[in-house]
């Protein structure tokens, strides 16, 4: 039986996201809370952080459905 590390080193960063993720939960969330801020009426930095938020979101959506769809292939 092999070992396969790539599967133990996900497995680690798994658990060190889901610690910072529980650490910082305020954090996250004012982060995250700041795609209402996009539309006018706010600060150009607001409109920023918030145009930075929703590209995590969407870039996180693509690297999954990315993985899920390319889950039964070898590269």
């Amino acid at each position: 039986m092999e070992i396969k590390w790539s599967n133990i080193v996900a497995f680690a960063l798994a658990v060190f996201a889901l610690i910072v993720f529980s650490k910082t939960w305020p954090l996250i969330a004012a982060f995250f809370a700041a795609m209402k801020a996009i539309g006018p009426g706010h600060d150009p930095d607001q409109q920023v952080q918030g145009l930075v938020a929703f590209g995590l979101i969407a870039l996180t959506i693509v690297g999954i459905v990315k993985i899920l769809s390319s889950s039964g292939r070898n590269p």
